[in-house]
């Protein structure tokens, strides 16, 4: 098998199963999808304001040897917790939506595969 047509393989496959979502849960593939790059942003977000929080902490011990100024780290590790919240919040939200998604592509499936079986009866 080629490279090439393992990718149109592959490229069929892949357009079977956006047809199948398509036709069984468009609103849940779209907001599985939406909640998927949330969850990628807040991920990142938080790995962000953990680098702003060792950055500034770092600055600190090496101006004055110690964190006279700890305001500023209590505020990072607020957010951080703000953030890690909203993302766990955002992973259960996506997780229920991903099995609401799946049970309704098998309620699809098994529509499609009734209406075969009866048009084979008759």
């Amino acid at each position: 098998m080629t490279v090439r047509s393992h990718i149109r393989d592959r490229l069929v496959l892949w357009g079977k199963l956006v047809r199948l979502l398509r036709f069984s849960s468009r609103n849940l593939s779209l907001a599985v999808a939406g909640l998927s790059v949330l969850e990628a942003i807040s991920g990142i977000g938080v790995l962000y304001l953990i680098k702003r929080l060792v950055d500034n902490i770092s600055v600190q011990l090496a101006d004055a040897g110690s964190l006279a100024d700890s305001g500023r780290v209590f505020l990072y590790l607020g957010l951080i917790g703000v953030m890690m919240v909203l993302t766990v919040g955002l992973q259960r939200l996506a997780e229920y939506a991903r099995q609401r998604q799946g049970m309704e592509v098998a309620d699809h499936v098994d529509r499609l595969v009734h209406d075969r079986a009866i048009a084979v009866d008759l």
